[in-house]
């Protein structure tokens, strides 16, 4: 059996009319969350063998916040395409992932993360997918390449929010 984690990154700073949208830090709040959110994967046992992500500062800027308390030797992939990518493209960087990963997480962005997310639980998915949150999924046919909508099984909702309680 297969575990996908998908997390949206955390909190950026806002939009500045001098950088390029890529190019947005984590705010405060971000490089709160992420290691908040990265502790509460932790405790529940939800440890990737891989990790794709994208390339924009805000989502390297959560993975490491991520790998420092989940692990740094978490390999890692940072891929241009996840960049605001679409449900679909994600999808297909999933299908493309190493077969031997039993647990991956892709740390990417909204909308493409959130309909993805939505579309993948032949039980339902996550009402939405806020920034630090995470849905989680179990495959089962035990194969990236076979991944489709609607054939996981949506087992964990996890937002800063709900960690505040």
């Amino acid at each position: 059996m297969k575990t996908l984690y998908l997390l949206r990154h955390a909190k950026a700073a806002a939009d500045s009319p001098s950088s390029e949208d890529r190019d947005r830090a984590l705010n405060a709040r971000g490089n709160d969350d992420a290691p908040a959110m990265a502790a509460a994967m932790k405790a529940r046992g939800y440890v990737p063998d891989l990790v794709l992500c994208s390339s924009a500062r805000r989502t390297v800027e959560t993975c490491r916040h991520v790998l420092d308390v989940l692990g740094p030797d978490i390999p890692t992939l940072f891929e241009d395409g996840l960049y605001l990518a679409s449900a679909g493209e994600i999808l297909s960087a999933i299908r493309a992932a190493d077969p031997g990963a039993s647990a991956l997480l892709v740390i990417g962005h909204n909308p493409g993360l959130e309909e993805l997310a939505g579309a993948l639980g032949k039980d339902g998915g996550p009402p939405k997918l806020p920034t630090s949150g995470l849905a989680v999924f179990t495959l089962e046919s035990g194969a990236w390449d076979a991944i489709a909508p609607g054939a996981a099984h949506f087992t964990d909702y996890l937002t800063p929010k709900l960690l505040r309680g």
